[in-house]
């Protein structure tokens, strides 16, 4: 199954977790060629947030061995507006990716009216060259 699109991912997602009362959050594991490798149901919040922990994200993917992860979470109340919160953890987990050569490809957020993509917004960028030392 290709997941080459956050349209696609979202369609993929939404029927697995939007009946969900309090918000989730899934992670897709997929290959270099965007094939799904695995999905894990990482952690089960409350009715206004939800943990996400690089550590748990990334643990899989070194396992796995994935070369890219895809971050759902599904907000219950139908909200596409992306926390502070959701800002600060989208920059984490592609800091800790790029850290692990294994790529942030998106992070999504899902609900009842759609879904909010931070790659389709411009706000996963490329790492920056770095210097040899």
């Amino acid at each position: 199954l290709p997941l080459t699109s956050a349209a696609a991912v979202a369609a993929y997602v939404t029927p697995l977790r939007i009946d969900q009362v309090n918000e989730a959050c899934v992670v897709l594991y997929l290959s270099r060629s965007n094939q799904l490798l695995a999905e894990r149901m990482l952690a089960l919040g409350g009715v206004a947030g939800v943990l996400i922990d690089p550590k748990m994200v990334y643990r899989e993917a070194v396992a796995l061995p994935a070369s890219g992860v895809i971050v759902c979470h599904t907000h219950p109340s139908g909200s596409l507006r992306p926390s502070d919160a959701a800002h600060d953890i989208t920059r984490r987990l592609a800091e800790a990716g790029r850290l692990l050569d294994i790529t942030l490809i998106d992070h999504l957020i899902v609900s009842y009216r759609g879904f909010y993509s931070f790659a389709e917004q411009g706000l996963l960028t490329p790492a920056k060259a770095q210097v040899p030392v």
